[in-house]
């Protein structure tokens, strides 16, 4: 059994005072979705911008439309994570649809929030040229040329341990 017990419940208050104490910039939610703990993280960018800190979103994409509208004023940058650029993939792999994640990546560009896009590169599921291809040419036209893309390195792990890490010479 994994020991837990350097784990604390923190209010957003708490959030905000430890990142002052830490000298830090801005608070990141990121590697535990920000969205299905919405409340916490839109009343902790609240206090964040009152502090003067920055905040940032890492996320899967799947949030509401009202949710981001009112957590929008608070939210210095959003970075979305997709996943394929291919609905058959995100219902097979992710148990999802792909239109929610272009949806909100598109809503947040219309809510001025700075968007970043990172694709994630999976041996033999989204690596085709025509794929990432297609998946550029939409963040093109429906985002802009400028907005900033990542490819990002898959790596075995969880219900994928069977897929090998993405070769250097694909990225």
């Amino acid at each position: 059994m994994p020991d837990y017990s350097y784990l604390r419940n923190i209010t957003p208050e708490q959030t905000i005072e430890l990142a002052r104490e830490q000298t830090c910039q801005g608070i990141a939610w990121t590697y535990n979705e920000p969205t299905i703990w919405h409340e916490f993280s839109f009343d902790s960018a609240k206090l964040a911008k009152k502090a003067g800190l920055y905040t940032v979103y890492v996320s899967n994409g799947y949030i509401n439309e009202d949710p981001l509208r009112e957590i929008s004023p608070f939210l210095d940058a959003i970075n979305v994570d997709v996943k394929a650029f291919d609905d058959d993939f995100y219902e097979k792999v992710c148990k999802a649809h792909l239109e929610p994640v272009l949806k909100t990546c598109e809503l947040a560009k219309e809510l001025d929030i700075h968007l970043e896009v990172t694709y994630l590169v999976i041996p033999g599921y989204n690596d085709s040229v025509d794929e990432v291809r297609q998946f550029c040419r939409w963040v093109v036209d429906k985002l802009g040329s400028i907005t900033p893309v990542h490819f990002s390195r898959f790596h075995p792990d969880y219900r994928m341990t069977d897929v090998p890490m993405t070769p250097i010479e694909t990225m």
